[in-house]
């Protein structure tokens, strides 16, 4: 479907004129010939000289794409036509009835629908949870005997939201900024209900018509939101994994909207890089390294990364949302992961995300501990066994028996426990080495902690990657 542009011209009052445009709608109106008359039935006349009537009141009635609604309360025929086809344009003629006969005519009202001089392409918009969006709305045509509106389509006909001829250009949700080329909508804390068909429309201010200028279907969907806090003077790297096929531009732009967020920095500069940004796209893994050096106070806010539409009907697409803000000076390099829409089990480049100190600290500390196991089961076996080691001579036997009662139980007890303790530790090192391990593969529990202290960041430090996005909705 389409929209179109046109300008209004001025009409005698027993005929009137509008254009629209195929694809598109519009809407007009024939008055009550008199005030507080009242009449039985109203017939509309095509173009091809077919008839439909409207014999209820106060309730829409509708035959293909023609709907009529005969208005009591505001003295008059409404007509909808949806999804304009080139056999709806034309003269169409309002007959007004007093009674249930053709000869009971009271009245004929002419409608000339023409074709609109200049079409809008329709606009697939993608909006994400829970940011903000603009929707933007362009018209040509002279704006001082015009109104432009905004409205939701809903079946055959379109609610208004805002217009600007109202007084008030929001209403919490949506608001309305005129511009020199038309007018643009934003709707703030975008959630699935707002995912719907809008039109950019426009009216006459002097008639009772009004057409459809631009459709826009708006998508509404979840983003993989992470939080990172850097220090000032800091290197901040993060990365975003992109999915399979397509993308060839890819981008970083800072904003809290996302359709009108001011570019960083794109994969079709030749060095891929922009002040203190900078970008490398590792089109083998899907993967894009963002890189910020020297951190400072203005980097602070919001950040998108996505793909560049090359279709003019669509918006651009982004698959994470990074929320940067100021934290303390760290040891290490502050960093972070994101993928699209989902968590990923991958680990980032390893030369950027395994602390080698930790691990092999990690490493020697398992190997010390089982190597006192080995000694300790050595002993004790040689404990064990030399009583026994050569046989005594039997003139000697109530001697060995002797030896063999005075054991020291106490030994025996001791060398017990301290074998106990050895395999505790044991246990206790291979625990926390696998917990390691699986904290680098952002395991949730491993996700509570967004920042850390300075004990924890020498603890810790170099696995701020690992700690895997946050899913924000």
């Amino acid at each position: 479907m389409y929209g179109c542009q046109w300008n209004w011209f001025p009409c005698s009052s027993e005929e009137s004129e509008v254009k629209a445009c195929e694809g598109g709608w519009v809407e007009f109106t024939c008055k009550y010939p008199e005030r507080s008359g009242k009449y039985e039935h109203i017939d509309l006349v095509y173009p091809d000289k077919t008839t439909i009537r409207s014999t209820q009141m106060d309730v829409w009635e509708s035959k293909n794409n023609i709907h009529l609604y005969h208005d009591t309360k505001n003295e008059a025929l409404r007509v909808s036509i949806t999804q304009l086809q080139k056999n709806n344009f034309g003269k169409y003629k309002c007959k007004f009835y007093k009674g249930p006969n053709s000869y009971d005519e009271e009245y004929e009202q002419d409608v000339e629908l023409k074709h609109g001089r200049l079409v809008q392409r329709q606009f697939i918009e993608t909006a994400y949870k829970p940011a903000q969006t603009t929707i933007t709305c362009d018209y040509s045509g002279n704006k001082s005997s015009s109104v432009q509106f905004f409205c939701k389509e809903n079946g055959f006909i379109c609610e208004d939201i805002l217009s600007t001829e109202s007084s008030l250009k929001s209403n919490g949700t949506f608001s309305l900024t005129e511009t020199s080329r038309g007018f643009s909508v934003s709707i703030s804390n975008v959630s699935s209900h707002h995912a719907a068909v809008y039109w950019c429309g426009v009216k006459p201010k002097a008639g009772s018509y009004r057409a459809a200028l631009r459709k826009i279907q708006l998508k509404v969907e979840d983003i993989t939101t992470f939080k990172r806090s850097p220090a000032v003077g800091q290197t901040f790297t993060y990365w975003c994994e992109y999915p399979n096929g397509a993308f060839i531009k890819k981008i970083i732009c800072k904003g809290e909207d996302p359709s009108t967020c001011q570019r960083i920095i794109s994969t079709a500069q030749l060095n891929m890089t922009s002040g203190r940004f900078s970008i490398k796209d590792d089109r083998v893994k899907r993967n894009l390294t963002i890189t910020v050096r020297g951190v400072t106070a203005d980097d602070t806010g919001t950040y998108w990364c996505g793909a560049e539409s090359s279709d003019e009907g669509r918006s651009n697409k982004f698959l994470c949302r990074l929320l940067m803000t100021l934290g303390e000076l760290l040891n290490a390099a502050a960093s972070g992961w994101c993928t699209m829409l989902h968590v990923s089990n991958k680990r980032p480049p390893p030369s950027q995300n395994y602390d080698q100190t930790s691990v092999l600290l990690c490493v020697v500390a398992l190997s010390l501990d089982v190597l006192l196991l080995v000694l300790g089961i050595t002993a004790y076996f040689v404990y064990i066994i030399s009583p026994t080691s050569s046989t005594p001579p039997v003139s000697s036997t109530q001697s060995t028996t002797a030896l063999a009662e005075s054991r020291d139980q106490t030994s025996v007890l001791f060398c017990v426990v301290a074998l106990s303790l050895d395999v505790l530790l044991l246990v206790l090192g291979i625990t926390a080495y696998f917990v390691y391990i699986i904290c680098l593969t952002g395991f949730a529990p491993c996700k509570k902690t967004r920042t850390w202290s300075m004990k924890e960041s020498k603890e810790m430090r170099h696995t701020l990657a690992a700690d895997g996005p946050d899913r924000r909705v």
